[in-house]
Formats: C-alpha cells, sequence, structure tokens
C-alpha cells in the first residue's frame, strides 16, 4: 500500500471511525479512484499459504456512464489479523483478462491504483468462511522478523533454509538464494558474490569480511557466463553506485534499516510525531514514550530501543499522535529496501 495513502487511511481510522474496517458483509466492493468506479466481486480462492493468498475475482471498471468495461482479475496479498478482521495488505493484480485488448493496460493501470490506495477487509468468520478453514486455525503469524539498524549501506543476502550446492569442477553454485553465490575450492575455499557489476569475495560464508574482487578466476566466470542479472542485481547497478554496501549473508529474514551516519531523527511538520529523515525507511518515534514505531510489509512494529525487543502493533493500537500526520512525500513513500 503506498504510504502517502496509508497515512491517511490511519487519520481516517483514527479520526472519523469509518466502516472500512467493518468487514466485509456484502459483495461487491466499490472503490473510487480519480472519479472512477471500480468494483470487486466475490472471490474465489485459488491458493493459501501461511498468510499469503492468491484468489480470482470479476472486477467492474466505470470511466463513466457509458463507458464500463468487466474482466477477470488473478490477485494476491497478505493477511493479516487485527482483533476481529482479517485485513487484506499490499494487494496486488497479476493478471487481468478482458474481452477488448486495446484497454486492458488502462484498465490494469487503474485497478492497480485502486488496490494501492484502499484495503479489502472481512470479519475473521466471513474469512474463515470463504477460506474453508476454522477460526481456531487462522494462526497467521505477527512475529517480528530480525530487525537490524545500521549506519552504513547494507545488503541481506538471503539464503532458504541450509546452503545447497551444485559443484561443478571446483565451482559451486548455491540454489536456494536469488542471489548469484559461488564457491572455489582452490585451497583455501573461497566464496564469491556476483552484484550486478559488482563482485564481491570473502574467505567465510557467514560471517565473512566480503570485499569487492577485480581479478575473478575464469573458473568461476564461466560458470555463470550464461546467466542472467536477476532484478535483485540490477539494484545493484542503480543504488549502489558511490557507497558500496556491507554484505550480510543469513539464513533468516533480516529488515535492514540504514541511515546514513548516525540516525538523524526530525519533527514531521504539525506534529509531535518523529521520523529518520536519513534513511529510506519508515522509522517513527513518539517522545512522549520514546517508543520507535517500524512499518514493514503493512505491518507495524515497536520497540523502546533501535537495538530493543521489537513487538507487533494492530494497527488500532497506535498511538493517536500517528492521525495527525500529514501526507507529506519527503517523509512518506520509503523504499522497503532489500530484506
Amino acid at each position: 500500500m503506498k504510504r502517502t495513502n496509508f497515512i491517511a487511511l490511519i487519520s481516517y481510522i483514527f479520526l472519523t471511525c469509518t466502516s472500512l474496517f467493518a468487514g466485509v458483509t456484502s459483495w461487491p466492493i466499490n472503490f473510487s479512484d480519480n472519479g472512477i468506479a471500480i468494483s470487486i466481486y466475490s472471490p474465489n480462492l485459488e491458493k493459501i499459504n501461511g498468510s499469503n493468498i492468491e484468489f480470482r475475482s470479476v472486477v467492474s471498471v466505470n470511466f463513466d456512464e457509458k463507458n464500463m468495461l468487466a474482466g477477470v482479475a488473478w490477485l494476491n496479498a497478505e493477511v493479516s489479523l487485527n482483533n476481529n478482521e482479517a485485513v487484506f495488505n499490499n494487494t496486488t493484480l497479476n493478471s487481468f483478462k478482458i474481452s477488448s485488448t486495446n484497454d486492458i493496460e488502462k484498465v490494469k493501470t487503474v485497478i492497480s491504483a485502486a488496490l494501492k490506495s484502499n484495503l479489502i477487509v472481512m470479519t475473521k468468520a466471513e474469512f474463515s468462511d470463504w477460506s474453508n478453514l476454522s477460526e481456531s486455525n487462522l494462526d497467521f503469524k505477527n512475529e517480528p522478523p530480525i530487525i537490524k539498524f545500521m549506519t552504513n549501506s547494507a545488503v541481506c543476502v538471503m539464503i532458504e533454509g541450509e546452503p545447497k550446492w551444485k559443484l561443478d569442477n571446483k565451482v559451486g553454485k548455491l540454489l536456494n538464494s536469488p542471489y548469484v553465490v559461488l564457491s572455489y575450492d582452490n585451497d583455501p575455499l573461497t566464496y564469491f558474490l556476483r552484484a550486478g557489476k559488482i563482485w564481491f569475495t570473502s574467505d567465510k560464508l557467514f560471517d565473512g569480511n566480503w570485499q569487492v574482487v577485480q581479478n575473478i578466476p575464469e573458473v568461476v566466470l564461466n560458470a555463470v557466463t550464461n546467466l542472467e542479472q536477476s532484478e535483485i542485481e540490477k539494484d545493484f547497478n542503480d543504488i549502489y553506485t558511490n557507497e558500496l554496501p556491507q554484505i550480510i549473508v543469513s539464513t533468516n529474514i533480516i529488515e535492514l534499516f540504514c541511515t546514513s551516519g548516525a540516525p538523524d531523527w526530525n519533527l514531521i511538520k504539525n506534529s509531535d510525531l518523529m521520523y529518520i529523515k536519513n534513511t529510506n525507511r519508515d522509522v517513527f518515534k513518539d517522545p512522549a514514550t520514546q517508543k520507535i514505531y517500524v512499518l514493514i510489509s503493512g505491518r507495524w512494529f515497536c520497540s523502546d530501543a533501535i537495538d530493543g525487543t521489537w513487538v507487533y502493533v494492530k494497527p488500532s493500537d497506535l498511538p493517536k499522535i500517528f492521525s495527525t500526520i500529514l501526507d507529506d512525500e519527503n517523509i512518506f513513500g520509503r523504499s522497503d529496501g532489500f530484506t
């Protein structure tokens, strides 16, 4: 959800007690975006994996009284349970089918914009009926990930489980990571990370001192000759042009909050709430309690200190000071960075 709209929505909840979070008692759900009416009809569940769901629904878009288009949308979302509600966070449009192919890109743009600025909400009972899960089995977890603040640029190279390698001619390719990581057993064993146009090397995979390297063994280069750069690698080229990041390899999800030097706390205009100016993440402090709040994938977490213990916070339990936040694009709409 776009941060600017999310903050506006929080204010709306606190100030008007809107019925948006009252649950869906009937379909379709009707949205309006820049004068365009969008209706999402009763969805069909395609797949559920933990808190992640995939579903399809008939969606209609009314540009005006004479121009209405309808088609089938395939969507996915991350469901969080708050009090008696099942909230669809980060709802995104995967694909859309419509008879008039000339209008499909226009319609997809309109639907995607509406999904960013609106939430789909069911009661737990409704979600239980819809998903065929008993309420006792609705055990979506809101445990915080590992949250790490750093005063320099950093990237977490995530490995899903224990490292799995495919060996060929002394070179091992790491199979269970979105990053291009290789091992080279040339006594001693050395590790290489291809990061866009940059290569890093270390004598340890975990807790290693990863350094930029210019001379790559030919056998290592040959192992990835035909392997195109992923979107993750391209981010290195676009983001880390001036400052090379610290490399952190982990089998756990780590949310990195990187600042350019020490955190620069600033007051938000017309509010007592504070934020860190020199980061691309959403970090806030309530001066009254000195508690720190971070927003990660639509979920709020709170701690007494940057290096403290983090706990999940329901949106309804956020301090009322959050309702004073202005729709300031210089503060919100931050990138989620690397995780």
